[in-house]
């Protein structure tokens, strides 16, 4: 969903975390359709950056024990998993809310760079689809496309 629904901004498709979760909720009603706002003992610490301090590796080691409901997957540890794994980038938004506070727990998720090694867009945009049970957007196939026909062409240029 990162990659496929996230916006464009500087180079990179970002998504809102309660975009994601939504999406998310829509596949799985045992997913939360929000982020929760309570802190876990242990849990990761992102940065504005992205990095990760002060990880507690064996409550990583299975993201479906939430310590909740038995069938309620902990989507925040594992998109932290993913997150310290460089599966993704979390990146902490500056948003302040319509009271004016400013949102401490507004974050967004891009996909990292082991995703792009490990899986590639391609796959990603495809088995997004058929998640969706939906076509590929053959805009983004066309856009990837162009993207590896250009990096195809720029070594030969050097040459």
């Amino acid at each position: 969903f990162i990659y496929c629904k996230g916006e464009m901004k500087e180079h990179i498709r970002w998504l809102d975390a309660k975009v994601l979760y939504r999406l998310l909720h829509t596949l799985d009603e045992n997913v939360p359709a929000e982020p929760s706002h309570r802190k876990q003992r242990g849990s990761a610490h992102a940065s504005a950056g992205g990095s990760i301090v002060n990880m507690d590796m064996t409550m990583m080691d299975d993201p479906m024990s939430s310590g909740g409901v038995e069938m309620t997957p902990n989507v925040d540890l594992a998109l932290e998993k993913f997150v310290h794994l460089d599966y993704l980038i979390k990146k902490r938004l500056d948003n302040t809310g319509g009271d004016g506070v400013d949102d401490e727990d507004a974050v967004a998720y891009a996909i990292g760079p082991r995703s792009l090694l490990v899986v590639g867009l391609k796959q990603i945009v495809c088995f997004c689809a058929q998640v969706m049970d939906q076509e590929p957007d053959p805009t983004m196939l066309q856009e990837l496309s162009q993207h590896n026909a250009d990096s195809e062409v720029e070594p030969m240029m050097e040459e």
